[in-house]
């Protein structure tokens, strides 16, 4: 009887996706489910994605745990009708081969579960109603830990964003009077196993390395200008402008007048990019990602801010989409934030370069007639030697910095 039984087995989102781990089912084994409910979420390259339920029915088996990680093809779980006699979900389970999976690039943003196809699917009535169940806020591992040791019911706890973050857990905890819950004897260390973003981003930063013959070139840029101009504007619009958004748009002048900089190295092909797609890293719970910004040469300032914005929060909220992290030609990686005056970046390959922005400090320097006070920021520019030499950089970077000396036309 399997033409009633239909196999959920882990899809392949994107050419390069070879596995995925499971990062928890939305549906209990036993439980009652219909054709577009979330199944289960899915952690892959730096995304976790959603798959749906393909057809409806009772998830008769859920063969994966949590934090597993299986190859692309695996089964994940078993849907057939709920009379259906237990041998035969138990035979299919057993004779089960993942069939030939291709790659869902088309709809990165909405992944289903249809890659892998049973070996006859019962035909759909008609009057099947094709719902989906209402959207879900996601829990991040680091919010149930928290839930735990507070002794907090995550079911309760509300976030306003689509991740509930251990901060909604903490903010539930003092608003409700939930005790701390004691801390129990432990060992001197805990056992961590790396998410799949984790897993990706040490590969390849291993990667990058061992192949990439990096060097570095620093300057120090006097940021006052810059400053005056991010407040002009911010008096202007409601759309508050930081510091790092200054600097990228500074940088996508400079990458248009300097686009031998704006590359990707493919084999022994140099590819120059009349488009500056800007990538930004983002430190979220699950790891650094880096969105694209594409087309970033078309938008203004203020419109930079704003998307840059929106692409954060989504990164934070692990609702980004294949398509947000592709096609990047730059990055901007900042820690002046935390107050770090200087670091030096990895590139992440296929791209040429990557810029380090430091902390804004204030230092002495001479002036015409006596020393004065100067904000001044350290910038850190990562290149691929094989693609960009040191006078190619030296030559990006003193532009970056005339540019940000002369903000107007910012």
């Amino acid at each position: 009887m399997t033409d009633v039984i239909y196999p959920v087995t882990v899809p392949k989102w994107g050419i390069e996706m070879q596995e995925g781990t499971v990062a928890g089912w939305h549906v209990e084994e036993g439980k009652e489910l219909t054709r577009g409910d979330e199944l289960i979420d899915v952690e892959t390259d730096k995304i976790v994605n959603t798959m749906e339920a393909p057809s409806s029915g009772v998830l008769r088996r859920c063969l994966a745990k949590k934090g597993e990680t299986l190859k692309v093809g695996s089964l994940l779980g078993v849907i057939a009708p709920s009379d259906l006699d237990d041998k035969a979900i138990v035979e299919f389970i057993a004779g089960f081969k993942p069939a030939d999976v291709v790659s869902t690039d088309d709809d990165p943003g909405a992944p289903k579960s249809e890659q892998v196809e049973p070996a006859a699917r019962k035909p759909q009535a008609a009057s099947e109603p094709q719902h989906s169940a209402p959207r879900r806020v996601r829990v991040s591992p680091a919010a149930a830990r928290r839930a735990r040791e507070l002794g907090v019911d995550i079911s309760r706890v509300q976030s306003a964003g689509r991740r509930i973050s251990p901060q909604d857990v903490e903010r539930y905890a003092q608003e409700h009077g939930a005790p701390e819950i004691e801390e129990l004897k432990s060992p001197a260390y805990e056992a961590l196993p790396l998410s799949a973003t984790r897993k990706s981003i040490a590969r390849k930063l291993v990667e990058a390395k061992q192949q990439i013959p990096h060097f570095y070139l620093s300057i120090d840029v006097p940021m006052d200008a810059a400053l005056d101009r991010r407040s002009e504007i911010n008096t202007q619009s409601t759309q508050k402008v930081s510091v790092n958004d200054i600097v990228m748009r500074a940088v996508v002048l400079a990458l248009q007048s300097v686009p031998d900089v704006n590359i990707h190295l493919v084999g022994d092909e140099i590819r120059r990019f009349r488009q500056v797609n800007l990538a930004m890293a983002v430190a979220t719970d699950r790891g650094i990602i880096t969105p694209v910004l594409h087309q970033a040469e078309t938008l203004a300032i203020v419109e930079l801010a704003k998307a840059a914005a929106a692409l954060g929060e989504r990164a934070r909220d692990a609702s980004l989409t294949r398509e947000d992290l592709d096609g990047g030609t730059f990055t901007v990686s900042n820690l002046g934030m935390y107050g770090i005056s200087e670091f030096q970046a990895i590139i992440n390959p296929p791209q040429g370069a990557i810029l380090a922005l430091g902390s804004c400090e204030e230092r002495i320097v001479p002036g015409a007639e006596a020393f004065q006070k100067v904000n001044m920021m350290r910038i850190t520019l990562s290149c691929d030697h094989r693609a960009i030499d040191g006078a190619l950089g030296a030559q990006f970077l003193s532009k970056l910095k005339v540019i940000l000396e002369n903000p107007m036309e910012l």
